[in-house]
């Protein structure tokens, strides 16, 4: 879950990376054109997947950042917040009371990943979310 601070950061890495988003032809050209003044002759824009764009140049700075930013938000995380109370939100977050795939939900799991939480913890507290879930 993302907080104001990370964020912040995260905004930030893309200002100076010149990281934007297009879904279509013409906002594809207005973002190069908004990153013109980072750019050099010759430089080429990456498509990052999901309308996500960078500088080729850029796109190493970029992926590395996302990753030290998140693992900065983790390790934020667990230091103001109890694991199972982390657990919960992200029970509730991704309701996955409602998924077939229970805790194995892969956007669940893809969302505690870096928290290395016990399998055994996390499936208490699930056993107990789902006794009480609407």
């Amino acid at each position: 879950m993302r907080n104001k601070q990370q964020q912040l950061e995260i905004d930030q890495l893309f200002k100076e990376n010149g990281v934007f988003f297009a879904f279509s032809n013409e906002q594809l050209k207005e973002g190069i054109q908004e990153i013109k003044h980072l750019m050099n002759e010759g430089d080429k824009v990456r498509n990052c997947g999901a309308g996500m764009y960078c500088l080729v140049k850029n796109y190493d700075e970029v992926r590395d950042g996302m990753q030290r930013i998140t693992s900065q938000q983790t390790k934020r995380d667990l230091a103001n917040n109890e694991a199972g109370k982390i657990i919960l939100r992200e029970l509730h977050n991704y309701e996955v009371q409602y998924s077939f795939d229970g805790v194995q939900d892969t956007c669940f799991q893809s969302a505690i990943k870096d928290y290395n939480f016990d399998e055994k913890q996390v499936l208490e507290i699930y056993k107990k979310f789902m006794r009480t879930a609407d």
